[in-house]
């Protein structure tokens, strides 16, 4: 099954899309985006980072949820307490304080929201990248 949608930003014409398929073969996700240039979020699932390589038109950027939510099974496991010193526990707070940027800018209209997830994100994304 592959699962198509829109972002959550864009509830005028909000899609999901379910597309079922015998495999989960690249050919499936290939025919599915030829027309589309952009940036797919995607789950890490290799096939995107193989058609981004195949096209210079198509960018993947991970899901930040998915990276969020193996660092909570960490803390999880580890119990609150013990996990406050572990580097999973560090990486919430980072992730916690782009949910926040993000949620902060949710009203603006598309092109302001991303000129200023640009210019108050940068610098969030980098130090998370090179932590």
């Amino acid at each position: 099954m592959w699962v198509y949608h829109t972002g959550k930003m864009y509830t005028d014409a909000a899609i999901v899309l379910y597309e079922y398929q015998k495999t989960r073969n690249s050919s499936h996700s290939r025919e599915f985006l030829k027309d589309f240039s952009g940036t797919v979020v995607i789950d890490g699932y290799q096939v995107y980072h193989t058609l981004e390589n195949e096209r210079k038109d198509l960018k993947s950027a991970g899901c930040w949820n998915h990276a969020r939510h193996r660092f909570s099974n960490i803390v999880k496991v580890l119990g609150k307490e013990k996990s406050k010193s572990n580097l999973a526990y560090d990486a919430l707070k980072q992730i916690a304080a782009i949910y926040k940027i993000e949620g902060s800018l949710s009203e603006l209209p598309p092109e302001e929201r991303q000129m200023r997830k640009n210019l108050q994100m940068k610098s969030i994304f980098e130090a998370f990248l090179s932590w």
